[in-house]
């Protein structure tokens, strides 16, 4: 019988590989060096457009300083632009350039890869046991105690 430690040891050997090696994929021919915070803070600002920085922190759950530290980088890169608000000057706005959009697609492409590897011989049944599997390890974590 498989003991809960080794259950233990296993998911957190596989959790941690599997995360580090999609990253790397989703990541390879980016001619930047960016890491996946930024990936989902150019995301969020794709999706919501023109973003202030405090819109950001609080979809991402994190301080406003975490997220200007990021930012930082990317307007560094010419990955988004700073504007401020015409109706407030004090408001710092945020918007993803030409450039921030084609990096994007790169790893929307680069994903789009990364599913085809991770399920390459898998039969259709087996990934949707997966999905039925992986989705309740994510109701589990959403859970109030």
């Amino acid at each position: 019988m498989v003991e809960k430690n080794d259950w233990i040891k296993k998911f957190g050997h596989l959790s941690t590989e599997v995360h580090k090696k999609a990253a790397e994929y989703l990541l390879k021919d980016i001619e930047f060096s960016i890491s996946m915070p930024h990936i989902f803070l150019l995301s969020f600002i794709k999706e919501e457009g023109v973003s202030s920085v405090s819109d950001i922190a609080h979809h991402l759950g994190v301080t406003l300083s975490a997220v200007t530290g990021l930012v930082d980088k990317l307007v560094d890169m010419h990955l988004v632009d700073r504007k401020r608000s015409e109706k407030d000057r004090r408001l710092v706005l945020l918007e993803i350039t030409q450039e921030g959009n084609r990096i994007l697609e790169k790893v929307k492409e680069n994903s789009n890869s990364l599913f085809e590897k991770c399920f390459k011989g898998i039969s259709p049944d087996k990934i949707e046991i997966f999905f039925e599997v992986y989705r309740q390890i994510n109701e589990n974590l959403l859970a109030e105690d």
